[in-house]
């Protein structure tokens, strides 16, 4: 079975009391896009937006839009997504949908750790394969490498 790799190196940020900081200013990922039918080819760019408080929680607001090249239309195209917001709680990160919090991924979840993306088309399983530490800009990163079952772009 064909098993895609993604790998979590997040941009985080180590602090002495807190651990890592899930999404910190200036936090920014970049992915691929394959929008429609296939027919469009690019990238999703999410950035730190800035900080709210949800239900007395804060929580990062992500913007998000996806560019690239539409192969039926042979034109470039370029949309704004609605902004992502997200919250860490003792490095389990939550997606917002709706008014619930749905677990977008854990980590400190250990190599054979696992979790589900069930608002996902189509619906998957992340699998923890391994982890490390890396270091960026002086800091010392955390990471996780996630085979996606099934395979998603």
């Amino acid at each position: 079975m064909k098993r895609s790799k993604l790998l979590l190196a997040l941009s985080l940020v180590a602090c002495t009391a807190q651990g890592q900081v899930w999404c910190p200013p200036g936090a920014e990922w970049w992915y691929e896009h394959w929008g429609n039918f296939g027919n469009q080819l690019g990238y999703v760019h999410l950035a730190y937006g800035s900080d709210t408080l949800i239900d007395g929680d804060t929580c990062q607001r992500l913007d998000a839009y996806a560019a690239g090249y539409d192969f039926w239309t042979e034109m470039p195209y370029y949309f704004q997504w609605a902004p992502l917001v997200t919250r860490d709680s003792a490095g389990v990160v939550y997606l917002r949908i709706g008014a619930d919090w749905t677990l977008l991924f854990d980590i400190n979840a250990p190599p054979g750790g696992e979790w589900s993306f069930p608002w996902g088309f189509p619906a998957s399983t992340a699998q923890v394969t391994d982890t490390g530490h890396i270091v960026l800009s002086g800091q010392v990163i955390r990471y996780s490498v996630v085979s996606l079952n099934p395979p998603v772009n």
